[in-house]
């Protein structure tokens, strides 16, 4: 992901839940943003990220944005989130 900040400093990162499972992102109310962050370039090498806390057997889309265009775009499966781990 590092190289593809350019000249940029920031990418934002939107997860948004797909509640009707249509693989895009549409207008509230029909799916909801999860969560939104904003990520700052690292010095070298490639700027690490990672969303906790998402919701098992739920689709989301993420998407980055740098200067506010969308670079990459990848739709999770419910099936490819790791299943709960519940702690007492």
């Amino acid at each position: 992901m590092a190289t593809s900040f350019g000249a940029f400093t920031e990418a934002e990162i939107v997860v948004t839940w797909d509640k009707d499972n249509d693989g895009q992102v549409d207008s509230y109310p029909v799916d909801e943003e999860y969560t939104r962050l904003v990520v700052t370039k690292a010095n070298s090498g490639p700027t690490p990220f990672k969303i906790y806390f998402v919701v098992p057997n739920t689709k989301y889309i993420v998407q980055i944005f740098i200067n506010s265009v969308i670079v990459y775009e990848e739709i999770i499966a419910a099936s490819e989130l790791p299943k709960a781990l519940h702690t007492n």
